[in-house]
């Protein structure tokens, strides 16, 4: 009994022990970090974002309310609202542990982005932005310490849109083109299938198409209002499509708009085998990818337009 009794005595020890090392580790844990280390509560004072991947460095900063990349191009706004709001609501979960610590603060250091974070001329933050190699966790970094970080209610890896590349950036928004402001759509096929759409002066017509149905060539006209491309690809990115570019296109478009800068020239090349693209060149010799769905739908064949006679159902057949 005497035994017994000495062992209870003992594992009840043990057991407070255990017990209170694990409450003062969670109660110093909550002092070890601040959870809204990275965060950015006003993000409308953001001027400029840098991130330097190896040697390449993209820079989006606020011009007269609007974001441009590397001082040139237009950057995308979703883009830029995206990771604004990413700024906003990232949140330490833990430091990563002391064993890993090293480790996963070197491997930042080597494959991360470095992002600095601008408010007027005054650099605010200043961070590493990574994570594992399954891309399954987002670590950032910041005076010699790592954490694991997260978006609450984000599930995706939330460190790759600081990796991604200067034309990734570029507003993808191609025609904004409406109804009211058209002048010509021209689409000049290989299969000489071709159309014209045309501003007589008082309505749009399909040059040479009677009877037009008016409803599928507004129809047609809307795609044209806020065309947005998938992505844009560099020359030398792929091989494949360098050459696709020397070759003729299936199609091409010409669109004249009221307002002249709106005017474009693209040219649709042929998609390759056992993809779901179609890759398309305008005047400046820019290469963007678009989805097969939308290209069919952009240069369909000239009889769509005819607009077919409605059935008799009251006809008596003999």
């Amino acid at each position: 009994m005497k035994k017994n009794t000495k062992l209870i005595i003992i594992l009840s020890i043990q057991l407070i022990l255990v017990v209170s090392l694990y409450f003062a580790d969670r109660d110093s844990s909550k002092l070890d970090f601040d959870n809204k280390l990275f965060t950015v509560a006003d993000t409308s004072s953001i001027s400029k974002m840098e991130l330097l991947h190896g040697e390449k460095l993209v820079t989006l900063e606020s011009i007269n309310n609007q974001w441009f990349i590397n001082g040139k191009e237009e950057a995308d706004q979703a883009l830029v609202a995206y990771i604004k709001s990413v700024m906003n609501r990232v949140a330490v979960t833990r430091p990563i542990s002391s064993k890993q610590q090293e480790i996963v603060y070197s491997q930042l250091k080597t494959d991360g982005v470095l992002v600095r974070v601008f408010q007027g001329e005054e650099l605010k933050k200043e961070f590493y932005a990574g994570g594992n190699e399954a891309r399954t966790k987002s670590y950032f970094a910041t005076e010699g310490k790592s954490y694991l970080v997260n978006v609450p209610g984000y599930q995706d890896y939330l460190s790759g849109i600081f990796k991604l590349k200067a034309h990734q950036w570029k507003e993808r928004l191609l025609f904004s083109s409406s109804w009211r402001s058209v002048g010509k759509i021209e689409i000049d096929k290989k299969s000489a299938d071709g159309f014209k759409i045309l501003f007589t002066g008082k309505d749009l017509t399909v040059e040479g198409v009677v009877p037009l149905d008016t409803n599928i060539m507004m129809n047609y006209i809307a795609q044209y209002q806020n065309f947005k491309i998938n992505e844009f690809i560099e020359p030398g990115q792929f091989e494949r499509y360098d050459s696709l570019v020397q070759t003729q296109p299936i199609a091409k478009i010409i669109l004249e708009d009221l307002d002249a800068s709106k005017n474009l020239k693209i040219s649709i090349l042929p998609r390759l085998p056992n993809e779901g693209f179609h890759l398309m060149v305008d005047e400046n010799k820019r290469m963007m990818m678009v989805d097969r769905k939308r290209i069919s739908n952009l240069i369909p064949p000239r009889k769509v337009f005819v607009k077919r006679e409605a059935p008799n159902f009251n006809r008596i057949t003999n």
